[in-house]
């Protein structure tokens, strides 16, 4: 063996391949793609398993966006299920003979969210999602910051009574006084504040976290669940994914600083099926 062949190779003569990967880098694809080298056998069209995840994703998704009734849901769950699909769908299934009612009934109690339902207000934001292929428009559910606060205000205490107290005491910030927003409703304002904080729930993937927060009561109520994989990649650096959901915060803002309901949705468009509670409480102070 020559001397040449026997030496230690140097880093020049090392093909470089980059530094290891970290978890967060892996972010856009599940471990199960990264291992396998080959995303096809994850594709609904390939798995069993996938394909009825993601046919309980759209059914819920247009559920919950007023597409689809309860009684339509259940029904198409209970076919499904005859043709063959898992329990995960076989238990939102009811016969089609069943009493109207029966329906809503079994979703509600199934999901758990017979009143959040209700009040969720569904959010077109742009992203990529694990099957698309480009940009695409999702529904993303979010709750309304002024309906949050009124909410809080309606069933807590004396929000006038504590801004009185947190005057008293000084506790106010320096320059709550001088907001032209405090100015123009004579000093009755709740300072509130806006907490963004990311939480990871499994190892290659995180969701921003937005909270309402009362700087009187310090409460914080969760308005808006935002997941980073689903963020879009086009180039755009995530502002088609953010601007949405920034368009929709100083809607809510200013709807706040009016002190009134709005009378249209945050992008200036009719109110949808979805939002018909919300149509009567158009004006409302």
């Amino acid at each position: 063996m020559s001397a040449s062949a026997s030496s230690s190779a140097h880093p020049w003569e090392v093909e470089d391949v980059g530094p290891p990967l970290h978890p967060w880098e892996l972010s856009d694809f599940e471990e199960s793609d990264v291992d396998s080298g080959d995303d096809e056998p994850t594709r609904p069209e390939n798995c069993r398993d996938t394909a009825t995840t993601c046919f309980l994703e759209i059914l819920f998704k247009m559920y919950y966006d007023g597409s689809l009734s309860a009684e339509k849901v259940c029904t198409l769950c209970y076919m499904a299920h005859l043709g063959g699909m898992d329990d995960r769908v076989g238990k939102f299934g009811l016969k089609p003979e069943s009493s109207s009612g029966h329906y809503a009934r079994k979703l509600d109690k199934l999901l758990g969210l017979p009143e959040l339902k209700d009040s969720l207000y569904h959010l077109p934001v742009a992203g990529i999602r694990k099957f698309d292929s480009q940009r695409a428009t999702y529904s993303m559910p979010v709750l309304p910051i002024h309906e949050l606060f009124d909410e809080e205000c309606a069933q807590g205490p004396n929000m006038l009574f504590k801004l009185q107290e947190a005057k008293d005491e000084g506790s106010l910030p320096p320059n709550f006084d001088d907001h032209p927003v405090v100015q123009k409703h004579g000093g009755n304002c709740i300072p509130i504040s806006l907490y963004f904080d990311s939480v990871a729930y499994t190892q290659t993937d995180s969701v921003l976290g937005m909270w309402l927060q009362n700087m009187l009561t310090h409460k914080k109520s969760l308005f808006c669940v935002f997941r980073k994989r689903l963020t879009c990649r086009c180039g755009c650096r995530g502002w088609y994914s953010n601007h949405p959901v920034l368009t929709f915060i100083k809607w809510c803002l200013f709807c706040l600083a009016n002190g009134e309901y709005p009378s249209s949705r945050h992008c200036g468009a009719d109110w949808e099926f979805s939002d018909k509670h919300r149509k009567v409480l158009s004006g409302k102070t």
